[in-house]
């Protein structure tokens, strides 16, 4: 019986066979590779979102601590300097004790935050003494972002008013500079949008209480 003798055996895939197998593994990865992507860019956009909502909230629980317990024992100093719906101003204690000769006194703080751009920003100068006539440094201590990823201002929208001054009667004085030294109370509205699309858009509200009565 004749042997059978294998044709072309080291011949290899033809051009159209390898094209074939590509398709299909194309057809196969394809939807793979998409969901994978999608999960990534998910996870990235998760933790965005995680962190912006971390840094924002404790920059405005900061804000809201040193405003309750603004104060500056002078009569005749409001306890805010100034107000707007973008910028605020006002004094707060230090009240960390360095040595025991220090108990019971302590250094006042001139802290403004203000929205710039899409920015929170927050600058401390502290006295140079630790009881009135309250004496400040010449020299401004620097101002550093503590929110990025903020939703830019808008003067058209009033829930768009980043902070928002009222009396104890709820007077709202945010634009009456006079009425200044009779702020008890503060809002605060700040839209964080970390990955800059209006469905991602974080909205952080706050009312606080001044503890100490104003000093006209």
């Amino acid at each position: 019986m004749p042997r059978r003798t294998r044709k072309n055996a080291s011949a290899g895939y033809t051009m159209i066979e390898l094209i074939i197998v590509v398709s299909l593994l194309m057809v196969v990865l394809v939807p793979i590779l998409m969901t994978l992507l999608r999960a990534n860019t998910g996870s990235n956009d998760l933790r965005k979102n995680t962190e912006a909502r971390a840094t924002t909230r404790q920059a405005v629980d900061t804000l809201i601590r040193d405003f309750r317990q603004a104060q500056t024992r002078v009569q005749g100093m409001s306890h805010v300097a100034e107000v707007s719906p973008t910028s605020i101003t006002y004094y707060s204690p230090d009240k960390t004790v360095i040595s025991p000769t220090d108990i019971g006194f302590y250094k006042l703080r001139r802290i403004t935050y203000q929205i710039v751009g899409t920015t929170l920003t927050r600058q401390v100068t502290t006295s140079t003494n630790q009881s009135p006539p309250w004496t400040f440094p010449t020299t401004a201590a620097p101002t550093v972002v503590v929110a990025p990823n903020l939703r830019p201002y808008s003067a058209t929208a009033a829930s768009r008013s980043y902070f928002r001054a009222f009396t104890g009667a709820g007077t709202d004085v945010t634009s009456a500079p006079s009425m200044v030294g009779q702020v008890e109370r503060l809002f605060v509205h700040i839209e964080v949008n970390a990955l800059k699309r209006p469905s991602a858009v974080q909205i952080f509200e706050d009312t606080v209480e001044m503890r100490s009565e104003p000093i006209q």
